[in-house]
């Protein structure tokens, strides 16, 4: 009994320590910031739906699907190389710097050419007058946006900037989903897309300015030799899961679906999609 006993406290001294070191590593930060932050946005969603009907929902979500799939190639996977290199200790301030702002001005020359992508082709296939091809125009926008911000969101979680970004982090989703409900609310989809990408760049603004903080030197290096290599694989890889993620609304859109009937299927998925996103922040 007696070294059983011994055996508990062991462990239970164990589990105590790797708490502590989560702690310390700011983990249990994020955990929690992930985990409040969807629950907020699921309950928001709800909100969001009840708002603007089944229609205009049926709108939000097919746009949001093509959205995530284009996104994909305007992040150009730089995601991938930035954590890799960025989280390396032997590189100064000044040279992951250099880094960072390679992969700034190419996910910005990425997205550009998404954004004249969405531009030359939805007049093409949508009547730009109308609903939905003019939110779909209007939401293209954000895009560049989105695509830098996951890569400075990225940057900062490679360099263990876990309390900071899980503070910050939370005011700005608890600003936007505070700014879209009021849009949505007040205005319709015109209030929805203009809320979505004044508050997206108002979050980039607040990365960029942590991600650059006393930060006056530039040190210029070479990146590395498998550093194209492995965006683009990372770039395949997440657009074929994007793409397959997506593909319903995309089908639905595809085939002419009544937005009513894809409207009803949208509120559906709210709920299942609620409870996987919370299982992946805690992942």
């Amino acid at each position: 009994m007696k070294s059983r006993g011994l055996y508990f406290f062991t462990i239970k001294d164990r589990l105590k320590s790797a708490y502590q070191a989560l702690k310390n590593g700011g983990y249990v930060h994020v955990l929690s910031m992930n985990i409040i932050l969807q629950l907020v946005g699921f309950g928001s969603i709800l909100l969001i739906a009840g708002f603007l009907g089944p229609s205009d929902l049926a709108i939000v979500k097919t746009t949001q699907a093509y959205a995530a799939v284009l996104l994909v190639i305007a992040g150009a996977g730089l995601t991938a190389p930035v954590l890799r290199y960025c989280a390396d200790p032997k590189l100064s301030e000044s040279e992951l710097i250099h880094v960072l702002n390679t992969a700034i001005k190419l996910t910005t020359v990425s997205s550009l050419v998404v954004l004249v992508f969405i531009l030359v082709l939805v007049p093409v296939y949508w009547n730009i007058d109308e609903q939905p091809g003019i939110f779909y125009l209007s939401y293209s926008l954000v895009l560049p946006g989105i695509a830098l911000t996951t890569l400075l969101f990225i940057f900062l979680q490679a360099r263990q900037k876990y309390s900071v970004l899980a503070k910050n982090q939370t005011g700005i989703k608890l600003f936007s989903i505070t700014a879209i409900l009021i849009g949505t609310y007040g205005w319709g989809l015109i209030g929805f897309v203009i809320a979505t990408i004044t508050t997206t760049y108002a979050g980039l603004v607040l990365l960029l300015r942590i991600s650059y903080k006393r930060q006056r030197s530039l040190t210029v290096i070479e990146l590395p030799k498998d550093f194209s290599r492995m965006a683009v694989f990372s770039m395949t890889s997440v657009f074929i899961t994007t793409f397959g993620q997506s593909s319903d609304f995309i089908l639905l859109d595809y085939f002419d679906s009544s937005l009513i009937e894809v409207g009803k299927y949208s509120l559906a998925t709210i709920f299942y999609m609620g409870a996987a996103t919370i299982t992946a922040s805690i992942q």
